[in-house]
């Protein structure tokens, strides 16, 4: 080795050794609170790719660090300050222009419809900067997007809320910001005017809760986290989110079938692409209905939704169902006389009446079936829909979905927690058989709603316990496990059907498989992501929010 290459190589050896004693940040699960994970699945980091980051800065006064998701790395993007209000600072990644598209307006809009409104209904942001603002970064976003393929509308970075680490892979900005596509989201506004404004609400509801999570040290389930989300554009005044209720519906080439046979809880392992997106669907209009009803005016139902970020007075936050029917039973749209005195109660007559809305079916005329919160084999008659169902109307937002109707097209054979099936004639009956025999609380709350008479059109459903996240053969129940906790191989979920999905599956791997999720964690979703194939868009990128 000569000297020039021995310099070289003790260069490189000090600078090991520095990064060794530096905790070595390596995560991309950009939604789960336990950021800090020293190590991939299957080994440390290359020492090349810590190498290239120690000492480097990112602190001049026009630049920011912003993660290149096709790398999973962090690179330092530079921008011109374009607007700036009371709680909020707008910028634009130097040399991308974003055509006729007024982000001043933005701003000011952003400053003073989504802000109040937003912090009205989940409560303050962090501020761990101490500037009180919120930055939104319009960038071209590193997500490796060609045209008629799938890119990234917006996301909330959790690791901005900690202090940078230096020599990690991923940097830190420790200050407040949402990064915004200023490239295809742009582009698509033309099919969706509010698309941007709307986008950004999303993700703003993730920027206010990650910090309530990590205070508490929990990851809240991922359909009331996107949910609430989606409600929030709403609340923000761009809603309602119509491509969702289609999607539900099944009246989108995209979401065939609609919600038949997908459970809205249950985001497990054998999810694929298209229930992903269903459940998108699924979780904004329970959540949007749950808000609705949680109170008489805009004030209660705010409050009710605050809580359910940051908590009521005994700290219980909407981190599971449970949590969540807790938190509406204090609210005061919440009826013991209509709605039961239980949480699991509570959540099978609203989710009984969304799944006879769903299916147009009039209460007065129909006949509801259940097996009891007891559990159980028996059958026993639920006469209360009529009057709970006129307690609890839909609102306007919502009023689409039982004039429209689900359009289901094949009869399923698995009944899965939290889901229906819908039969357009000869509804099945409820299946009873429970293994072992003792776990009576799987067997409840099942249940069916269907039209007497020569069809018998109608869903059977399962209202069932959060805690029995699992599906079941329609004729018969075996095997039911409780679970608690469990972790998504993404790759599973994201089927690589089209280019599309190939690149939504390539870049959610990068997103969630270098981090294990912490023991006693439920999966967290990729925050301010959203899987959302438009139909006939052949020569446009696809958004993933």
């Amino acid at each position: 080795m000569d000297s020039q290459n021995q310099k070289i190589f003790k260069r490189v050896q000090s600078l090991a050794n520095l990064s060794i004693s530096l905790l070595i940040l390596s995560f991309t699960n950009v939604c789960n609170p336990y950021l800090f994970s020293p190590q991939k699945k299957n080994g440390l980091r290359p020492l090349a790719t810590s190498l290239i980051l120690l000492g480097a800065s990112c602190q001049t006064a026009n630049s920011f660090w912003a993660r290149n998701l096709t790398t999973q790395s962090s690179e330092c993007i530079s921008f011109i300050p374009i607007s700036s209000g009371k709680n909020v600072q707008v910028y634009l990644e130097s040399g991308l222009s974003v055509g006729s598209f007024d982000l001043v307006r933005f701003t000011n809009d952003f400053d003073t419809i989504t802000y109040p409104k937003l912090v009205e209904a989940f409560g303050p942001p962090s501020d761990v900067d101490g500037d009180g603002k919120i930055k939104v970064l319009v960038m071209d976003v590193r997500d490796g997007a060609t045209p008629n393929s799938a890119y990234v509308a917006g996301f909330y970075d959790p690791v901005n809320y900690f202090p940078d680490q230096f020599g990690s892979r991923v940097r830190s900005n420790f200050a407040e910001i949402l990064y915004m596509d200023g490239r295809e989201l742009i582009r698509s506004l033309n099919r969706d005017p509010t698309g941007f404004d709307a986008t950004a609400a999303h993700e703003f509801q993730h920027l206010i809760r990650f910090p309530n999570m990590n205070r508490f040290g929990q990851t809240d389930d991922i359909w009331i986290n996107e949910g609430t989300s989606e409600v929030a554009s709403d609340i923000a005044g761009y809603g309602p989110q119509t491509g969702r209720i289609n999607c539900y519906l099944g009246r989108d080439d995209r979401c065939a079938d609609g919600i038949n046979g997908i459970s809205m809880i249950d985001w497990s392992r054998n999810s694929s692409s298209n229930e992903i997106i269903k459940k998108y669907a699924y979780a904004y209009v329970y959540m949007r209905f749950l808000y609705d009803i949680s109170g008489s005016n805009e004030s209660a139902r705010t409050n009710f939704f605050r809580q359910t970020v940051v908590g009521n007075s005994a700290n219980t936050r909407a981190v599971r169902l449970n949590g969540l029917m807790t938190l509406f039973r204090e609210s005061p749209g919440y009826n013991a006389t209509f709605l039961g005195s239980s949480n699991n109660e509570v959540f099978f007559r609203t989710f009984s009446l969304l799944m006879g809305r769903t299916y147009g079916i009039d209460f007065a005329t129909a006949t509801v079936e259940r097996i009891p919160e007891s559990g159980g084999t028996t059958i026993l008659p639920f006469t209360d829909m009529p009057q709970i169902s006129a307690a609890y109307p839909f609102s306007s937002a919502l009023s689409s979905i039982p004039a429209t109707e689900i359009l289901p097209t094949a009869n399923k054979t698995i009944l899965t927690t939290s889901g229906g099936n819908f039969y357009s004639v000869n509804t099945p009956g409820i299946p009873t058989t429970v293994e072992p025999s003792t776990a009576t609380s799987r067997s409840s709350n099942r249940a069916r709603i269907f039209l007497p008479g020569s069809s018998n059109k109608g869903v059977l459903y399962w209202g069932a316990s959060p805690e029995f996240i699992s599906s079941l053969p329609v004729s018969s129940v075996r095997n039911i496990e409780q679970t608690s906790e469990w972790e998504i191989p993404i790759e599973t979920i994201l089927e690589e059907e089209t280019q599309s999905n190939k690149l939504k599956a390539d870049l959610t791997k990068r997103l969630r498989s270098e981090i294990p999720l912490p023991l006693h964690s439920h999966p967290q979703g990729i925050c301010g992501f959203e899987f959302t194939n438009v139909p006939g868009q052949t020569v446009e990128s696809i958004p993933i929010k």
